[in-house]
């Protein structure tokens, strides 16, 4: 075995040596090309501060071709698109500049050429509503301050025309900012403007809700005369307000009233009513009672 092997051996090692280098050169220099298409973001040059281009897509979609081992590794970030505007006003129509990886066919571009326009930017300032939607506890509402309540918003005359206001929501009760975005006279956003600022500075406060009801009143006369006691009182309906949860509970106020102290005789009176009111209720007025008091066996 060993005479086989180690037989005319420098041709063997040198045969051995040829098949890896082969091996080596096929495996480096794949000859199978392939294609492929990416999207490739569209960077936007030349438009000063006081302008903004329009109708120009956010992509380019190329098409390319190469080594299947390099194409299998391409990105959207390998390519560069580029359009530029410099010193253009009005419309355009000017064609996409791609840039490619070495090694690599650019085989097509979609779209090539682009038309558009390069408007100048007006400003205008329009006053801010924020809303909240976070549900308050029973019987309280929010009370929102912001800042600014007013901003300015930039883009072209037919935007800024169906522009009325800028609108903040408020998710939950905390402290903070909320972004603005800008809503015609229906509450529908309007795209591509910008608003200086795009966002307000929240302050909310919980305040108790009050409702007002008219309840009927009811007197208890005094049990410490000689005598029959009727009473009436003036109004007879009480104004309370309070909580809706405590009002919802009532259908009355009951009242009593108290006599001055020394000897009560026969006649009528005229005293404040002292109100059985729970808590968190008020009156806006203290009724009056009027007392007729009748000696005992006199009645009609």
């Amino acid at each position: 075995m060993i005479k086989i092997l180690t037989h005319n051996w420098p041709h063997k090692l040198g045969a051995l040596l040829l098949a890896t280098l082969f091996w080596v050169f096929i495996s480096l220099n794949d000859p199978s090309v392939t294609q492929r298409s990416l999207l490739i973001p569209i960077s936007i040059d030349g438009v000063e501060g006081g302008s903004v281009a329009i109708g120009l897509p956010d992509f380019v979609e190329v098409t390319v071709s190469g080594p299947s081992s390099r194409i299998n590794r391409l990105r959207p970030d390998h390519f560069v698109a580029t359009l530029d505007l410099s010193g253009i006003t009005g419309s355009f129509q000017k064609e996409i500049d791609v840039q490619a990886p070495s090694n690599i066919s650019l085989l097509r571009t979609i779209p090539r050429n682009v038309i558009g326009s390069v408007d100048a930017l007006r400003a205008e300032t329009v006053p801010v509503d924020v809303s909240v939607l976070a549900k308050p506890p029973v019987d309280q509402t929010y009370e929102i301050v912001y800042s600014p309540e007013t901003i300015v918003v930039r883009g072209r005359s037919g935007q800024l025309e169906q522009i009325e206001r800028a609108v903040g929501v408020v998710l939950n009760d905390r402290e903070g900012t909320a972004s603005l975005y800008a809503v015609n006279q229906e509450g529908i956003p309007v795209p591509g403007v910008y608003l200086e600022p795009d966002s307000v500075t929240i302050e909310l406060t919980r305040k108790p809700i009050f409702e007002v009801r008219e309840l009927r009143l009811v007197i208890t006369p005094p049990t410490t005369v000689m005598g029959t006691v009727t009473t009436r009182g003036d109004p007879s309906l009480v104004t309370v307000y309070g909580p809706a949860s405590i009002l919802d509970t009532l259908s009355e106020i009951r009242g009593s009233v108290e006599f001055a102290t020394g000897e009560i005789t026969p006649g009528r009176y005229t005293l404040p009513v002292r109100l059985e009111l729970p808590e968190g209720v008020a009156v806006r007025e203290t009724p009056i009672a009027f007392l007729q008091i009748t000696p005992l066996g006199l009645e009609e």
